[in-house]
């Protein structure tokens, strides 16, 4: 998604899509129709890179896919988040930008259209895993700036109703429908 937002001299690595796990069905049989495999040596990677235990907020699944060298990751919402809570919970960085069956979002643009990010305290993977991250921003131009988003909305991931956890409720968030 980024590459589409912020188009430069770098090559994406793979499609992060996240989903409510009720468009599972009909995606991935749009997925195994055009020739994509499932590639359980993807799913395993993910499952051990995005652990989740009863205290993390936001419960989900993965599928990977892939043909030849071209990988789609499928992330499915199960109980009760917004596939937001999952990206602020899992993205070591505030660039965040998704799609999720119906509209690309670009979480914070002004700061992604300016080549800008802030860091995610909030992230549960691996310290390593943040700072490869964070290089890999650096490497396509971005700039870190100070702060975290824990400050900006401390309440983020509070269980449905208790808290922001709807997209709309974020004060720039950019979405742009895509009909496939």
């Amino acid at each position: 998604m980024l590459h589409i937002f912020v188009p430069g001299p770098w090559v994406p690595v793979d499609l992060d899509i996240v989903l409510p796990e009720t468009a599972s069905k009909s995606f991935e049989a749009f997925l195994l129709n055009e020739g994509y495999l499932v590639d359980q040596q993807q799913c395993r990677t993910l499952a051990r890179t995005y652990p989740q235990s009863p205290f993390t907020p936001a419960s989900f699944r993965y599928q990977c896919f892939s043909k030849g060298k071209k990988k789609i990751d499928l992330c499915y919402i199960i109980v009760g988040f917004t596939p937001i809570s999952h990206i602020l919970t899992y993205h070591s960085t505030a660039v965040m930008n998704c799609y999720d069956g119906y509209a690309f979002y670009c979480l914070f643009p002004d700061m992604t259209f300016a080549h800008e990010f802030v860091r995610n305290n909030r992230y549960k993977g691996e310290a390593i895993k943040r700072e490869l991250g964070v290089a890999k921003l650096e490497a396509r131009g971005f700039k870190g700036k100070p702060g975290d988003i824990d400050c900006w909305f401390p309440d983020i991931n509070a269980p449905p109703g208790e808290g922001p956890s709807r997209i709309e409720q974020l004060p720039s968030v950019w979405a742009q429908a895509l009909d496939l």
